[in-house]
């Protein structure tokens, strides 16, 4: 909700790990279509299905600066060194 987004609080990562198979492709379906922050990012880590995994490589071909952040915060295999320190300097 607005209050926990306003707070910076993210998906309830918990909540996310006891979802059956055909929950998480549904969850994974709807994370994919949001625009990428960080909260996205962390769920799809914490679903880590093979179709998150490839939500998380799209994500990392188009990311910009904000993005790349919460990449390698979240998921530091899925970014590119070389390429992260080209966003950066």
């Amino acid at each position: 909700d607005f209050d926990k987004w306003h707070d910076g609080l993210g998906f309830d990562l918990q909540a996310l790990g006891t979802l059956s198979p055909d929950e998480q492709e549904a969850a994974v379906e709807l994370l994919a279509r949001r625009e990428p922050t960080w909260r996205e990012i962390e769920a799809l880590v914490a679903l880590d299905t093979p179709a998150a995994q490839r939500v998380l490589d799209e994500w990392a071909a188009r990311a910009d600066e904000e993005l790349w952040a919460a990449l390698a915060r979240y998921a530091p295999g899925r970014v590119d060194p070389d390429r992260l320190q080209e966003a950066f300097t």
